[in-house]
Order: structure tokens, then C-alpha cells, then sequence
């Protein structure tokens, strides 16, 4: 926590309605313009470095506080 925001597959909503009950992603149609991000970073407040913190991003942007985690079954 508090290293960069995490981009997650979720399409940008702030709703958790209609979203898979097994944690997967929410899925897109094609019209998904923005992603979900988590977590705060470096740069954020106090108040917004938590886990549950969730911000819209434009799709594509990139930033120095911006990252993803990779994650594999083994």
C-alpha cells in the first residue's frame, strides 16, 4: 500500500452491481473508456492511501504513481 496506484481490468464504474461473484474482472462491452484503479501511491493523502480506495482512470493514461500487479497461479 501507498507504492503507486494499481490499474485494474475493471471498466470504470463505482458500482459493484452486476459484477462477477468469483472476484474476476468486470467485464467490458467495448465501449469501457475507463479503468478502475486502487490502493493510493506516493503522491496521494493520507486519507486516500488505503486499500479500498477506488479511482476512475482514462483508459491509456499513464503516470509515474501508476502500476499494475501481475498475478499467476501455480
Amino acid at each position: 500500500m501507498g507504492n503507486v496506484h494499481e490499474q485494474l481490468e475493471d471498466c470504470g464504474r463505482y458500482s459493484y452491481e452486476a459484477a462477477p461473484s468469483d472476484g474476476s474482472g468486470q467485464e467490458h462491452d467495448g465501449t469501457c473508456t475507463q479503468r478502475m484503479m486502487r490502493d493510493g501511491s506516493w503522491v496521494s493523502l493520507p486519507k486516500a492511501n488505503r486499500p479500498a480506495n477506488r479511482v476512475r482512470n482514462p483508459g491509456g493514461y499513464q503516470d509515474i504513481n501508476i502500476g499494475f500487479r501481475v498475478v499467476r497461479n501455480l
